[in-house]
């Protein structure tokens, strides 16, 4: 964390240790909702290739992984749409080498990628996690054995 620029530290201390909302943090940092959101989204793909990097990787089966990675996602979400092309390219070609993690696409663009993606997430036994967790451009963790 120490070494995080200022802002991003202080957003992720606000978001995730003081469990305040965005639209309180953005005035107090004085940042627009667009770029805390932004910073959000770069921390989670940083702490994805951290991971990566300490053997927590992310492929194989739901039933060999210690970790899995929920990738929500929907063809009218902005931030998948910025951000699917970097994810694909950078992070899938390592986590496709490391069986530690399973990561596990859910399509919310409509109601036919919904169906088509809900036999990966029946197969790795997070359906009632996804269906409780539908924030599109989000990436979710979930402990393998707990499915929490």
């Amino acid at each position: 964390m120490d070494r995080l620029p200022e802002q991003w530290r202080l957003a992720v201390d606000l978001k995730y240790i003081d469990e305040k909302k965005g639209t309180l943090i953005c005035p107090e940092l004085d940042i627009a909702p667009t770029n805390f959101w932004q910073i959000l989204t770069e921390l989670k793909k940083l702490l994805v290739v951290t991971m990566l990097f300490m053997g927590i990787a992310i492929t194989g089966f739901a039933q060999l992984a210690k970790v899995i990675a929920l990738v929500n996602k929907a063809s009218w979400c902005h931030v998948c749409q910025e951000n699917g092309p970097r994810f694909q390219k950078d992070i899938m070609p390592m986590a496709m080498q490391n069986k530690n993690v399973k990561i596990v696409v859910n399509d919310l663009s409509n109601d036919n990628t919904k169906a088509a993606s809900l036999p990966m997430l029946q197969k790795a036994g997070i359906e009632n996690f996804a269906s409780k967790n539908t924030g599109t451009g989000m990436l979710y963790l979930i402990d393998a054995k707990t499915k929490k």
